[in-house]
């Protein structure tokens, strides 16, 4: 709920959303950005890829904000850097849980977002592979300038993710308990 609010998917009924000093929600102030406005980037539990699209269109897809020149050689770099070479013309269902979030992850940075919200991003995925994959997204993240906010219930590796970044927001709802962490410190996350 805390990443679609964030994200403009979600209004809440009042209270104040802001991330690294942009005021994204207000409800005192009549502030509601839209969402293409918000610059974050949201990866779905299910990565919500364009099941029509082959790789390079997904990833051409988030290229919209880009000159229309650089769009075509970006996606490039964004396949060359997300190990995508050699399945630019594949169909979401030819790919593996792993290449799906790849190409989820690239369409998202091709766009170039202020802040990445990652929702639950490894539950779908068998344990060799969660392993695999956030070892990769661990590695991208280090790398990626903004902010990344993670979603993760508790009870899936707790440790890996008490390390995961500099700052942990642990919410808790009646039985419900989850993660919230970032690589950096948000000015404000309500």
């Amino acid at each position: 709920m805390a990443l679609k609010c964030i994200a403009g998917l979600i209004r809440p009924d009042e209270g104040r959303v802001e991330l690294d000093g942009r005021i994204l929600y207000d409800s005192a102030s009549g502030i509601d950005l839209a969402p293409q406005k918000r610059s974050v980037g949201y990866l779905f539990q299910q990565y919500a890829l364009f099941p029509n699209m082959t790789v390079r269109e997904n990833i051409l897809a988030g290229t919209k904000k880009l000159p229309h020149e650089a769009r075509s050689s970006f996606a490039e770099e964004m396949i060359e850097r997300f190990h995508l070479k050699g399945l630019e013309n594949h169909y979401p269902a030819q790919l593996s849980g792993g290449q799906q979030q790849r190409t989820a992850l690239a369409r998202i940075t091709v766009s170039r977002p202020g802040a990445i919200l990652l929702d639950e991003s490894f539950s779908a995925l068998d344990s060799y592979l969660k392993l695999q994959m956030e070892e990769e997204l661990h590695t991208f993240l280090e790398e990626y300038p903004g902010e990344v906010i993670l979603v993760s219930h508790i009870g899936k590796r707790e440790e890996e993710k008490l390390t995961a970044g500099e700052h942990i927001v642990v919410c808790i709802d009646g039985n419900d308990e989850a993660f919230l962490v970032s690589t950096k410190a948000p000015t404000a996350l309500f």
